[in-house]
């Protein structure tokens, strides 16, 4: 039972990592676009199927490990179940916000874009944050 829980601890720990090669995958997607059409369109086909999918085995294998703990809620599971509803709540945000990054005019579609990865930018420096923290008190702790 020690090893198929460590097992699980390590595969956990692994899409941990994974989830924030992710993130700095999107920051620097994000920072590189200057235009919202192809860049609607990478992350439509590449950027959001794989953000979720990986914060999706994030989170089943942390379901998981809970499940193995009995649900023993302590300060640091706590932290990461708060911690990834916040960062669920912002991925479908911002998901939601890229839809509406259109306008007639081009200027004005370039404006909004504009303040569309100014928003988000951060959004996803304190997802990056944040979630490297939780993973470093955990490794660490």
């Amino acid at each position: 039972m020690d090893a198929m829980y460590t097992l699980g601890l390590s595969i956990h720990s692994v899409t941990t990592v994974c989830y924030l090669l992710m993130i700095i995958l999107n920051i620097v997607v994000l920072y590189k676009f200057e235009d919202d059409h192809r860049y609607k369109r990478v992350n439509a086909i590449f950027l959001a199927p794989f953000t979720f999918m990986i914060l999706s085995f994030v989170l089943f294998t942390g379901v998981i490990m809970m499940a193995a703990k009995h649900l023993d809620f302590t300060i640091q599971n706590s932290a990461m179940v708060l911690l990834s509803v916040v960062i669920v709540y912002f991925e479908i945000k911002r998901a939601k916000a890229l839809r509406f990054v259109q306008a007639d005019d081009d200027d004005i579609e370039e404006m909004i874009f504009e303040e569309y990865k100014a928003v988000f930018l951060r959004t996803l420096f304190i997802e990056f944050f944040g979630v490297l923290f939780i993973a470093l008190w955990m490794w660490l702790g």
